[in-house]
């Protein structure tokens, strides 16, 4: 199981990493890649936090330890699983924000934090991922 999960956050990131290197024209086509960069975002950190479960269950982490992304974050930055435990959580706020309430404003700036560090934390976990 945990390969199937690992192999379903890695086609996501790839997904993800498809969208970042598209051409951003203006107007509505840039408004749209946007878009894309942020669902691939949403659907990459599903894949990861549940993919983190995964693991950390194989490890013998108790599940009620893991009953939510946020959870199951501080267990895997506790584990030794990831290392920027902050950036996770605020991945999963960034998410949920967006998902409550679509801002403009809001959605170029996560595109940027998805650009600058975010991409970096999925990166990491799926080379850090022991095996």
């Amino acid at each position: 199981m945990n390969a199937n999960k690992r192999d379903s956050f890695a086609t996501a990131l790839g997904r993800l990493e498809d969208a970042l290197q598209a051409e951003k024209p203006q107007g509505i086509l840039g408004e749209l890649i946007r878009d894309a960069i942020i669902q691939r975002f949403e659907f990459t950190l599903e894949m990861a936090w549940k993919f983190m479960r995964t693991v950390l269950l194989d490890e013998g982490i108790s599940s009620e330890q893991l009953l939510s992304p946020k959870k199951t974050i501080k267990s895997a930055f506790s584990s030794g699983l990831i290392i920027g435990g902050q950036i996770w959580i605020d991945m999963i706020n960034d998410r949920n924000t967006l998902s409550h309430t679509y801002n403009e404003e809001d959605a170029v700036e996560l595109e940027s934090r998805i650009r600058e560090k975010y991409i970096h934390e999925f990166k990491s976990l799926l080379v850090e991922e022991p095996t």
